[in-house]
């Protein structure tokens, strides 16, 4: 388990927002029926669009760029290089870590450039609540949203007067597909969109529109499950046909269910081979651990950084630690007992999982209904 400060106080200075709100009267945006988009959100959307500032988004990318060049050096930095050790320390099993290792194919990759920052923001800035690596994040199909406002009159007349413009995220995606794992533009790799068996069900139907929308962008894709891989004559195999790229929905979790059962070992032994690539190796699950961010939170693991990663290390992040009985730090630099700390200040916290999803298992210390610290962590 990790704890994560939450005592910042969110405060908005967003001109876009502020003549938004004067200008479009529009209490809740009536967004159309779509299978994407309620597959994705449920029907849970907020009330109005969010914008950045042009000088505003530059400077965050800059600093989430600093941040990932931060996380991905940790295990040279840190661990001279074993990701195993490196595994062990953000909360992770043995086969966790050799499922991240097997993964990555004969030859280390650089940690992916598929992410997704979990952002607030304070008075002093956007500050780093988790960044969730590898290719099952979602996010991705933010832009059909994005897409549906157009469409709007009124809110189109808005974005044109405002000059405003939004990424197109799946073409972006679609090209960090082909550029890690090896396949540029004009090359036409099969592209297997595999899930793992009990997840596939829910969303088969969502998969298979998206593997006609890929197919315009050159890309042959099948969907599939774990179960549906095979390795023969020096290929992997979905129902029997070769794939040169497995684009992985399941996460680490799915892949611990199956330890026991021989599930992944198709895919694992057919990527170390370099017989098939996957997109995104398992290792992601590694740094997008709420177990890596307290590493990368603790001034005692910024050693090797540059002053500008080190600087917008302690400005981006919330102070975050690892659950142990251990002493640390705190924000005014002073070292206290870290589990005796966590009691006294437990209305200031949250305790999240270190390798979970989907806000499963976070308890806010704040919460009346919740036990004492002592008796949550023990």
């Amino acid at each position: 388990m990790t704890v994560i400060n939450d005592r910042e106080a969110f405060i908005s200075t967003d001109s876009i927002t502020a003549r938004y709100l004067l200008e479009v009267d529009r209490p809740i945006l009536p967004l159309p029926e779509s299978r994407l988009m309620n597959s994705r959100f449920g029907g849970r959307y907020l009330s109005r669009p969010m914008f950045l500032e042009a000088e505003e988004l530059g400077g965050l990318e800059r600093d989430l760029s600093l941040v990932w060049s931060a996380f991905s050096t940790m295990p040279q930095r840190l661990f001279g290089g074993d990701l195993a050790a490196f595994a062990k320390a953000v909360g992770m099993s043995a086969f966790q870590a050799e499922c991240a290792t097997r993964s990555q194919g004969s030859a280390p990759r650089a940690l992916t450039r598929m992410a997704r920052a979990d952002l607030y923001r304070d008075d002093t800035g956007f500050r780093l609540l988790e960044w969730n690596f590898g290719s099952p994040v979602g996010g991705v199909e933010c832009v059909e949203l994005c897409r549906t406002l157009q469409a709007d009159p009124e809110i189109s007349a808005f974005l044109d007067k405002e000059c405003l413009s939004f990424p197109d995220s799946l073409e972006a995606m679609l090209a960090t597909v082909r550029s890690e794992t090896g396949y540029p533009a004009g090359t036409h790799p099969v592209v297997a969109l595999v899930d793992a068996p009990g997840a596939l069900p829910r969303v088969a139907a969502l998969l298979h529109d998206q593997a006609v929308r890929w197919s315009g962008f050159g890309l042959s894709t099948t969907v599939g499950h774990l179960g549906e891989l095979t390795r023969s004559d020096g290929r992997l195999r979905l129902r029997g046909e070769p794939v040169d790229v497995v684009h992985r929905l399941f996460t680490m979790d799915d892949a611990l269910i199956h330890a026991d059962d021989g599930l992944m070992e198709p895919l694992l032994s057919a990527a170390e081979c370099d017989e098939v690539v996957i997109f995104t190796a398992l290792d992601a699950e590694m740094y997008g651990s709420k177990g890596a961010l307290a590493l990368l939170s603790d001034p005692v693991n910024q050693v090797g950084l540059t002053p500008e990663e080190r600087n917008t290390c302690v400005r981006m992040l919330p102070w975050t630690r690892r659950v142990l009985a251990v002493e640390t730090s705190v924000e005014d630099g002073s070292r206290v007992d870290l589990l005796a700390d966590v009691s006294e200040h437990q209305d200031d916290l949250v305790l999240k999982p270190s390798l979970s999803y989907g806000g499963h298992g976070v308890v806010v210390g704040a919460d009346p209904a919740r036990a004492p610290a002592r008796s949550m962590i023990a």
